[in-house]
């Protein structure tokens, strides 16, 4: 699968089910977009998200073992610009975005007599970096060409991969 930057999506579709022959092997569901292109006129967007530690709670099983709230962080940001290379004829159109989460597990054993060295808070960070490029041609009124290129690089953890269980699993 490839992500796209936000400032890169123009329009995008989603089929829940049942979706044509078009978009093969799917059984949940697919989505379609539509990316956006260079304009006439040079325009550009920027963005930015930021989430810290005082928006969340803790884990009530380790806020039992003592512990404290992690030091979490989520930071987005990215941008786009867009605009003519020669005008009515070629343009481009470039997005980027990056994602950068300091994550943290809370292990909380379950037979801490033997492994309570084990409880703790553990980082799990996480990032994702991705690009997008393009390029339109205006061949003639009735033909356009274009090219795009996009590129991701992520590193994602597992999500809810600890322990946080007060019981033992019982079979």
């Amino acid at each position: 699968r490839q992500d796209f930057p936000q400032s890169a999506i123009q329009e995008f579709k989603v089929y829940l089910s049942q979706s044509t022959a078009e978009y093969g092997w799917t059984a949940g569901g697919a989505v379609s977009m539509a990316t956006k292109s260079g304009t006439n006129q040079l325009h550009g967007e920027g963005f930015e998200f930021y989430r810290n530690k005082s928006m969340n709670t803790i884990d009530p099983f380790a806020k039992a073992a003592g512990q404290s709230k992690p030091n979490f962080s989520r930071h987005q940001f990215g941008g786009a610009i867009g605009g003519p290379i020669i005008k009515d004829k070629v343009h481009f159109f470039q997005a980027a975005e990056r994602l950068k989460n300091n994550l943290y597990d809370n292990v909380v054993v379950r037979q801490p007599q033997f492994y309570g060295n084990l409880n703790g808070v553990f980082a799990s960070p996480e990032y994702n970096n991705m690009t997008f490029s393009r390029a339109d041609w205006q061949i003639n009124q009735k033909q356009n060409l274009f090219i795009r290129y996009a590129w991701q690089v992520s590193d994602f953890t597992c999500e809810g991969c600890a322990a946080s269980s007060s019981t033992p699993n019982r079979r």
